[in-house]
């Protein structure tokens, strides 16, 4: 059966809000302190008041479509605890080693964000998150110039360190191809399972539509693994790909990097 990258599209995004929609346990209950935070699911969980968080990543990426490749580094992010459940974070200004359109180096712009628990039942909560500026990821096409991003998560784990979380959001940004301003709408679908002491794989699905201008959306999966160094370090390995060409793109990256939660 050919892939129908619209079709695979539209049940992705069903799906997802399912997820988001029908969760009665995160819906219902608002409580005074969230989950705790631990390191292997810091992405998806707001850290405690007064706590800090920095994550420090490194991609190498290339595309089977269109001949690009780049480099991105150090993508740096802090995030502060500033009250009960309310937490703001800053990516630091990352430089890009782009191969497309004659090779050049990009440095990106800060950008400014929060995330607070809205809800929450046990292990179950309920995230909302925006950014200005948020950073490119690994996989986007070349021509998108990110400038907003906000975005509903629905996460679950347990004290054994498994995992289930589910996001849908939508991105502002400049097609720098046509100059002119766009938005599209993500979800994304992960789950994280522990296979030994103090190690875990995680798997992600998601799509974007309208990657770029006049372009047809994109799925994507990513996979990771995360191992414990010590009390308060992660460190992770990743490894992407675009599932269907987007925009004259289909990328995949290598990546790796380093998570401090104290």
């Amino acid at each position: 059966m050919p892939y129908d990258a619209a079709v695979f599209h539209r049940a992705l995004t069903t799906a997802t809000l399912a997820c988001l929609l029908l969760y009665p346990q995160a819906a219902r209950a608002v409580t005074a302190h969230a989950p705790p935070c631990t390191k292997q699911r810091v992405s998806h969980c707001v850290i405690r008041e007064h706590a800090v968080a920095m994550t420090a990543q490194y991609y190498q990426n290339a595309s089977r479509v269109g001949g690009t490749a780049l480099a991105g580094y150090p993508l740096l992010r802090a995030g502060y605890g500033i009250a009960q459940n309310l937490e703001m974070f800053y990516d630091a200004p990352a430089e890009l080693a782009i191969s497309a359109r004659g090779a050049h180096y990009e440095a990106t712009r800060s950008g400014l964000g929060a995330q607070s628990a809205v809800a929450q039942d046990g292990d179950v909560a309920l995230l909302m998150t925006a950014e200005s500026r948020p950073p490119l990821s690994p996989l986007a096409n070349l021509y998108v110039l990110p400038l907003f991003e906000a975005h509903v998560t629905a996460a679950w784990s347990n004290p054994a360190g498994s995992g289930l979380a589910a996001e849908f959001g939508t991105l502002n940004y400049i097609a720098t191809n046509r100059d002119r301003r766009r938005s599209s709408i993500f979800d994304m679908f992960s789950a994280t399972e522990p296979v030994g002491e103090g190690t875990w794989i995680s798997g992600e699905l998601g799509m974007q539509s309208n990657a770029t201008w006049a372009s047809a959306g994109q799925t994507r999966g990513i996979a990771s693994l995360k191992r414990s160094l010590g009390q308060n370090t992660l460190f992770n390995v990743d490894l992407g790909t675009a599932l269907n060409a987007s925009g004259n793109s289909k990328p995949h990256y290598l990546g790796a990097g380093f998570t401090f939660l104290h």
